[in-house]
């Protein structure tokens, strides 16, 4: 894509200068344009030449690596022992025992449908 992005951009800014370069009818925004596709042909080359030096840099990489399965080694971990609780303070709960002073609430005798509209 960087690539592609470079020949169409060196292609543009060639076709704006050989369009209107030395004519009365180009305005500065046309000579603005073209610059602006020179630099984004400049940055798109430098891009492609760098994302090409990383893949070759990745592939060198790649090749110096030991396979899979010469790295993998059968290992024998023990298991953690269980864990030491007793160090832990037990702190009651906020709300261990919070009803034990309530009184209980008297309720009025009769039916619930019969109270009293008013």
């Amino acid at each position: 894509m960087s690539a592609l992005s470079t020949v169409v951009a060196l292609f543009s800014a060639i076709a704006l200068y050989a369009t209107y370069l030395g004519t009365n009818e180009a305005k500065w925004s046309i000579y603005l344009a073209a610059a602006f596709c020179l630099c984004i042909a400049g940055w798109q080359a430098s891009s492609f030449v760098v994302g090409l030096k990383l893949r070759s840099r990745l592939n060198r990489a790649r090749e110096s690596v030991e396979p899979a399965s010469q790295l993998e080694e059968v290992r024998d971990a023990t298991a953690l022992p269980p864990a030491d609780m007793s160090n832990f303070v037990r702190a009651p709960s906020v709300t261990e025992n919070t009803t034990e002073l309530l009184q209980p609430v008297d309720r009025p005798q009769g039916n619930s449908s019969q109270r009293s509209k008013g």
